[in-house]
């Protein structure tokens, strides 16, 4: 496999936080919906039994083709290599012009009734739905970590990480959008620009009025469906009253600024999740001009030595290979871990690394050398008598039949604070994000972010001794 920096191409680091579910309210439903709110309870049963025992891939073995032999499956006017988060919105917003072939290539396959459950997140990461990667033993993070490897956990399947991500609809620090611009000498790239593409893409549902939001931000008759969890939790309450007393102001964190504290908006309608594919490729797939391919795992993007134009794509699916051709474009859009890792397979990378590894060299360049990633904790932990009730899991699916309760969300808190430390001098952008929330002790939650026993257990015996 080839590596990516210091960094193995399919071992990246990303921390990622665990919590558990809260109860948030009840619901009455009519007697026709038992066989429903059974189906779904069983499917949440045995999901939990499969990530309690799914152990992550380590190689890319599954997809390897049987022969060598390539059958050409033809010519398409744009192939797209990944159908995620990116990629579902680029083949819904190119097929929109009729006279364009559009195919959609993707090694996952189709969501599920569980993957719909936002709260589904921390076992659809032990699950074919995420790719499994790890980073390569660190020696400065990690620590806790086993093998001190850090997961990096990435979406498999149509909706990419949308699949398995906790549904936060956050667009960026505005600053960075006109810092890109000014780097680039382009205002297109302005946050006053990108916004309108925002907008466009936005069905915001205002359903919580107590949530601060900027109104002229956001916009309706888009795609994707934006909202806040129904009814607000108490903890959240507190979180923005604390922020507010200490001087922070209670804002819109997709408005013209990041400074403050604010309340999730989350992409979700009637409490399922809207991955990208459901929100931007399920309602217009009668579109004839648009072919999805699921289980097809890129190999290579086919570029000419010469010209360096990229004419098509090299992938298998079933244990064959093919090959199909692009007229106008080939888009690659296959995540941060695998986009340079196709590129380099492709002889676009490091010139001595591709050498080192038999890749013939097309060009030359320092391909996925410059990952840098958020640095992420979850151990400033504080007790306190706040209560949840208790619920069952039917109980739970019927609230979630009707688009509210612990189902529908993943963080059961909703606040979150951005603010500027005094570390970094050199930029004005917001550096640290905080999001307060109810937890407990979990076995799943340190199987997913991968702790060592000794180290989650001493967590939680710290925590535990609070409340004596």
């Amino acid at each position: 496999m080839s590596k990516i920096g210091n960094f193995n191409a399919m071992q990246w680091p990303l921390l990622i936080f665990i919590f558990s579910l809260p109860i948030i309210c009840r619901a009455v439903v009519s007697d026709n919906e038992t066989e429903t709110i059974q189906n779904l309870s069983n499917i949440i049963t045995q999901s939990l039994q499969n990530a309690s025992t799914y152990e992550l891939p380590t190689s890319a073995n599954a997809h390897r083709p049987l022969d060598d032999g390539i059958t050409d499956i033809g010519k398409y006017d744009f192939v797209i290599i990944g159908g995620g988060t990116t990629g579902c919105v680029i083949a819904s917003r190119l097929s929109e012009v009729a006279e364009w072939n559009i195919l959609l290539l993707e090694a996952g396959k189709f969501g599920n009734d569980f993957t719909e459950m936002p709260s589904s997140v921390f076992k659809t990461i032990l699950s074919e739905y995420n790719w499994g990667f790890k980073s390569i033993p660190q020696t400065t993070a990690c620590l806790g970590m086993v093998e001190q490897r850090c997961s990096a956990a990435q979406g498999k399947g149509m909706g990419g990480s949308s699949l398995i991500n906790g549904v936060i609809y956050q667009r960026g620090d505005p600053q960075i959008f006109d810092n890109w611009a000014e780097i680039l000498n382009d205002s297109s790239w302005s946050y006053e620009n990108v916004l309108e593409l925002f907008k466009k893409s936005e069905n915001f549902d205002y359903s919580n009025r107590w949530a601060p939001v900027n109104e002229s931000y956001h916009r309706t008759g888009g795609y994707l469906n934006v909202d806040h969890v129904i009814p607000p939790d108490e903890l959240t309450g507190i979180f923005l009253d604390a922020n507010k007393r200490i001087g922070y102001d209670i804002l819109d964190y997709n408005g013209p600024r990041l400074d403050g504290a604010s309340v999730f908006q989350l992409y979700k309608k009637n409490g399922r999740r809207q991955d990208t594919f459901t929100a931007f490729l399920k309602p217009i797939l009668h579109r004839k001009n648009l072919k999805i391919l699921t289980g097809s795992y890129v190999t290579k993007i086919v570029i000419d030595n010469v010209t360096k134009v990229a004419e098509g794509v090299i992938f298998t699916e079933g244990g064959k290979l093919y090959r199909v051709s692009a007229k106008k474009e080939v888009i690659l859009s296959a995540g941060v871990y695998m986009s340079p890792k196709i590129l380099m397979q492709s002889g676009v990378g490091p010139r001595e690394h591709l050498v080192d590894v038999g890749i013939d060299v097309i060009e030359d360049l320092e391909v996925g050398s410059a990952l840098i990633d958020d640095v992420a904790t979850q151990s400033l932990l504080f007790t306190s008598n706040l209560q949840s009730p208790s619920q069952s899991q039917e109980e739970q699916v019927k609230d979630y039949l009707h688009g509210v309760g612990s189902l529908t969300i993943t963080f059961p808190s909703q606040g979150v604070g951005f603010y500027k430390s005094n570390i970094n001098n050199l930029t004005t952008f917001m550096d640290i994000e905080l999001v307060g929330v109810k937890t407990t002790k979990s076995g799943l939650g340190m199987k997913s972010i991968g702790w060592k026993n000794d180290s989650y257990s001493a967590t939680w015996v710290t925590t535990q001794m609070h409340y004596k």
